[in-house]
């Protein structure tokens, strides 16, 4: 591609040469139309008299497909899962055995009956159980398949002018029916499945990407990613790319997408410019700024009344300032919060920051990570792993748990329930505090290590939380 400046120089060369007609272009009293014209019959002149002008082609050559990727991966970008800490439940599905996508139907790949449905299964997390038991065991053929299979999804047909959606230029565009979106794309199910951002899992697109360098991944995680962004009714993606806050997994999983496109985006440019229909790093990297910029404000500071529900949003403020817990959006303007959903905002976030490709987020990481500290320090950590708890005017740790009526146990451990209806809890507190313990979050070792011994204690570490400090 040739540049202006490249440009300009040639074309002060060819100035240059015309032996004193630049002296009177620069005298005359001429409009830049009139420069312009004579200038062009000077160079046009200079050519007839055999002279040979040095101004490079200005037509850009076509785009063309980068090719594989081959610059190695730098250490970090994966999570490093570790073989011997992962510890199975027959009441959770395995990812060990051999998959072979069939087009058109999920249920060869076994997702068809939680992909979309509430609860937790072993795709929520940084990566997919299946990935992490491929980076564990060298085997990838179970993350090749299920990478594969998203090409198939009907989220890669939503283009705007031959590219994923813009979500900063074009805000109004959407897979969300509500709210008149322009353009709507379509988001029909495929086989059954129900897409949306609360429970989108964690296919391997990025592993298999960076992994293979083959550029159709990156394509595949690009479109994850602008789907997700372009989910939320209006009055959320015109908030410039925001990742959907009213629910805090789906905000977790909005942005694990986008910090991976934009590190997979970052690592494809090493080698050549991304091509149509991917979007440049740079846009990912507007959107996580503008996404930044708002968790700071609406957590962390003076926060923004969205949808009205003005004395939830300073509650949450207020939680955000003094615990870093980070509070879901209701209706009746009380406020409530999920302790499962802080771990997953912990887990992206401290993935994130520990690349050391998004330093600009460690700040407002270590503000929202010391909520683990709290929670899973002291005498009150064996209630660290609730499920749902209304704020109702709480403004810490304790008060949280005072309104809601919960105390320490009597043994100092999480209670009889974690075990048996909700045994991944303890590993994704675990992994978050993992995270907080690799970034520097002070005393996250004695969070970490206490729920290091409560996981194995309930018997369950999926292979998604199988890291070790």
């Amino acid at each position: 591609m040739v540049t202006y400046t490249q440009t300009l120089a040639a074309l002060r060369g060819d100035l240059a040469r015309i032996e004193g007609k630049l002296d009177r272009v620069l005298a005359a009293s001429l409009t830049s139309d009139e420069v312009g014209r004579l200038v062009a019959d000077m160079i046009a002149q200079h050519a007839d008299a055999g002279g040979q002008s040095t101004l490079p082609p200005t037509t850009e050559p076509p785009a063309t497909e980068p090719p594989v990727i081959t610059t190695p991966a730098p250490l970090g970008m994966v999570v490093p899962y570790k073989a011997g800490v992962a510890i199975y439940s027959s009441t959770y599905p395995k990812f060990t055995g051999k998959l072979t996508y069939t087009p058109g139907a999920w249920t060869s790949l076994g997702l068809t009956a939680y992909f979309g449905d509430p609860g937790e299964r072993g795709e929520l997390g940084i990566e997919h159980d299946a990935t992490a038991e491929a980076v564990i065991s060298g085997d990838y053929t179970n993350p090749e398949a299920l990478a594969k299979a998203t090409a198939t999804l009907p989220i890669h047909n939503a283009l705007i002018d031959g590219h994923f959606i813009d979500i900063l230029k074009y805000p109004t565009a959407s897979f969300d029916e509500r709210e008149n979106p322009n353009p709507y794309f379509s988001k029909a199910n495929a086989a059954g499945i129900t897409m949306d951002q609360a429970h989108f899992p964690a296919l391997p697109n990025y592993v298999m990407f960076l992994k293979t360098g083959d550029i159709q991944y990156l394509k595949n995680q690009q479109a994850v990613a602008s789907f997700l962004l372009a989910m939320p009714p209006n009055s959320w993606a015109m908030k410039k790319g925001i990742a959907f806050p009213h629910e805090t997994r789906a905000m977790c999983w909005t942005l694990r997408e986008v910090f991976k496109a934009y590190f997979a985006t970052l690592h494809a440019e090493k080698t050549a410019p991304v091509t149509a229909p991917c979007l440049p790093s740079y846009y990912w990297k507007n959107v996580l700024d503008n996404n930044l910029a708002w968790m700071q404000q609406e957590y962390l500071g003076t926060p923004v009344v969205m949808l009205g529900i003005d004395s939830q949003a300073k509650q949450r403020a207020v939680l955000g300032k003094s615990v870093g817990i980070v509070g879901s959006a209701t209706a009746d303007g009380t406020g409530d919060i999920a302790l499962y959903q802080q771990d997953y905002l912990c887990i992206v976030l401290g993935w994130a920051v520990s690349t050391g490709l998004v330093p600009e987020w460690k700040p407002t990481y270590e503000a929202i990570a010391k909520q683990l500290v709290i929670r899973g320090t002291g005498p009150l950590r064996s209630q660290a792993l609730q499920y749902w708890l209304w704020i109702k005017g709480a403004v810490d740790w304790s008060g949280l748990l005072a309104v809601n009526k919960l105390s320490p146990t009597a043994d100092g451990n999480l209670p009889a329930w974690t075990k048996t209806e909700a045994p991944h809890y303890a590993g994704s507190f675990r992994m978050a505090a993992y995270f907080a313990v690799k970034n520097g979050i002070p005393s996250a070792w004695a969070a970490y290590s206490y729920m290091d011994e409560q996981a194995k204690r309930i018997g369950f570490i999926a292979p998604r939380y199988s890291v070790a400090v």
